[in-house]
């Protein structure tokens, strides 16, 4: 008998940062590529580790096609999306999936719900978040070029060390994608048309309880 039960650990970041291949390009200076990294208490080998790997993906999916270049890799425990918003930037997102306890023959088994986690929410989430610190410090290749690589990364920690807390992994959904419902303005006599649509499709369909008009 098999039996399902509610998540009982939802979605979490595991990881967040942001690399640029134009930095690090001997092996001495290689840490050099990273330019971010949540959360910061981690040893700095392994924080290199998830760099050369987001690379090396990176670098493989590109030469099947330069223009569609990885978007995400699928593990049994964690979900990662990269996304590069400008040339020669990555961010890169690890969440931990959701678990809920199985129930298997008889004895409970923790399963890990991949399917409770879309690769475009998070990508969204991701591209939110640089708009985010685009609108108030500019491109990442901008501040290079003005103020250096040092200083880039100052205006990263202290964006993001801020920003990430308030990002709701666990909830994202569809309208995130869409960021949110803009709600405009109806001429008089379409918002009639459109209320009276509305309770006629009320009337005719009792199990509908509420509408959105898009």
């Amino acid at each position: 008998v098999h039996g399902r039960h509610p998540p009982e650990l939802m979605a979490m970041l595991k990881a967040l940062f942001i690399y640029s291949p134009l930095f690090g390009k001997t092996e001495e200076t290689e840490n050099e590529k990273l330019l971010f990294f949540y959360p910061a208490d981690i040893v700095m080998d392994t924080k290199m580790n998830h760099v050369g790997l987001s690379e090396a993906l990176v670098k493989f999916t590109s030469s099947f096609s330069q223009d569609h270049p990885i978007e995400a890799l699928h593990t049994n425990k964690t979900r990662r999306v990269y996304f590069s918003p400008e040339p020669d930037f990555w961010l890169t997102m690890i969440v931990n999936l959701p678990t809920t306890q199985k129930t298997k023959e008889g004895k409970p088994v923790m399963e890990f719900i991949e399917e409770d986690v879309q690769n475009n929410v998070l990508i969204e989430l991701l591209k939110e978040a640089y708009r985010t610190y685009k609108l108030f410090n500019g491109s990442m290749a901008a501040s290079v070029g003005k103020v250096g690589r040092k200083s880039l990364m100052e205006k990263l920690e202290l964006f993001f060390n801020k920003y990430i807390p308030t990002m709701d992994i666990g909830c994202g959904d569809v309208l995130d994608i869409f960021q949110g419902i803009n709600f405009l303005p109806l001429d008089k006599r379409v918002y009639l048309r459109v209320h009276s649509f509305h309770n006629l499709m009320e009337e005719a369909f009792p199990c509908v309880r509420m509408r959105v008009c898009a």
